[in-house]
Formats: C-alpha cells, structure tokens, sequence
C-alpha cells in the first residue's frame, strides 16, 4: 500500500481575518495591521501602542514592513498613519530586514501575510 507523504497548507488568504476577506475596500494600513493582530495574537491597541517592548516593537515591524512591499504609501505617509516620524518607521523597516534575516519566525510572518494579501489582491482584480 503505497501512502501519499505530501502536505496540505492552508492557502495564504486563510491567515487573514474574515473581515479582511469579505470587504471590498481596498489592501490599506488598517487592514495590514488588522492582519498582523490577528496572527500575532496582539490587539490592535497594542500595535498602535508607544511601547517599547520587543513584541509589540516587533509586530509593528511587520506591519511597517508589509505596508512598504503592499501599498504605495511612502514612509513619511506610514509614518502620519501610525502616529510617527518617518525616521521611526525607516528605523522599523531596517530591524524588520534583520528579524527576517535572523528570525525564521519572523520571515514566516511576512511572507504569509504578503502572499496572503497578494492572493487577495488577484481574487479581487479577477486574476
């Protein structure tokens, strides 16, 4: 009897929110951060928070780092959504390349999400 080894992975859109999925409205910074909450196990508060403390840091990352690769909005822009200074956000991006770099956690994070949101994207564009 011969078994079949090969395994079946949840497509990339299952890693977003329903909310996310069923709305029309265009891939934006909330959204993206709606997404990371979620699978970070985070609230939103908590993203949006001044806190300094390395998950939170890090899931901001994320977000900073998916906005960048997602959307058209420049970092000065980023940065006036989340409340900070471009320099914060460009600080971000630079750790969000090293966690990616250095943290397979972190890599695996982002990648879903962008896949996620780039299937997305093609569902909504009839692609």
């Amino acid at each position: 009897m011969r078994h079949d080894h090969r395994f079946s992975f949840p497509r990339p859109r299952h890693y977003l929110p329903f909310c996310l999925v069923a709305s029309p409205l265009p891939i934006g910074l909330g959204a993206i951060t709606r997404a990371v909450a979620f699978n970070t196990g985070l609230s939103i508060d908590d993203i949006l928070s001044h806190s300094r403390e390395a998950r939170l840091a890090r899931a901001r990352a994320a977000v900073y780092w998916l906005a960048r690769h997602l959307t058209a909005q420049s970092i000065s822009q980023i940065g006036r959504f989340f409340g900070r200074d471009h320099s914060t956000i460009l600080t971000a991006l630079g750790r969000a390349e090293g966690f990616r770099d250095e943290d397979p956690a972190f890599r695996l994070l982002t990648d879903r999400l962008l896949a996620a949101f780039i299937e997305l994207k093609e569902e909504r564009h009839g692609r």
